[in-house]
């Protein structure tokens, strides 16, 4: 299974089982490849029954969902909306193209050197320290910098 930002690919594969038709998949027509896994399965309450499922994404997604290549059966479904991690990452990269000389500097410094202190950003940025600190609080406000960690033993996390 593979995540993406718009989707979930799901590949299963071997393809059809043998004697399965395409319409036959479709329908939601079970042929357990392996009878004794499937009975396990069953029996462990992994899954209740066989073959209501595809019928079911087929009725959300359209047969489209669906693709048969190369021995493998792939299952496409595309997200109704915007994840919250992609909307956050979109987010964080959007604001990345508004920093100012300053604020890339400090946030390469820190991405380099997680354990420095602000008062070491400042000397190697050439910079006040209270201009440090404005430039990291403006970081954090846009979610690009994160101090973790208790205040005499933190890191920052560039992200």
């Amino acid at each position: 299974m593979f995540v993406y930002d718009d989707r979930i690919e799901i590949s299963s594969y071997g393809g059809l089982p043998y004697g399965l038709s395409e319409d036959g998949f479709f329908a939601g027509t079970s042929k357990p490849v392996n009878r004794r896994l499937f009975d396990i399965f069953i029996a462990c309450g992994y899954c209740e029954q066989s073959g209501h499922g595809i019928p079911q994404i087929v009725k959300s997604y359209g047969k489209e969902a669906f693709s048969f290549r190369d021995g493998m059966l792939v299952v496409t479904l595309t997200f109704a909306y915007v994840p919250e991690f992609v909307a956050a990452r979109q987010a964080r990269s959007k604001a990345r193209e508004t920093l100012n000389n300053n604020q890339k500097a400090v946030l390469l410094y820190f991405a380099d050197h997680r354990k420095a202190t602000l008062r070491e950003a400042a000397q190697a940025c050439s910079l006040s320290l209270g201009g440090v600190k404005k430039v990291v609080q403006k970081l954090q406000e846009l979610g690009l910098l994160e101090r973790r960690g208790p205040r005499n033993a933190s890191s920052w996390e560039v992200r």
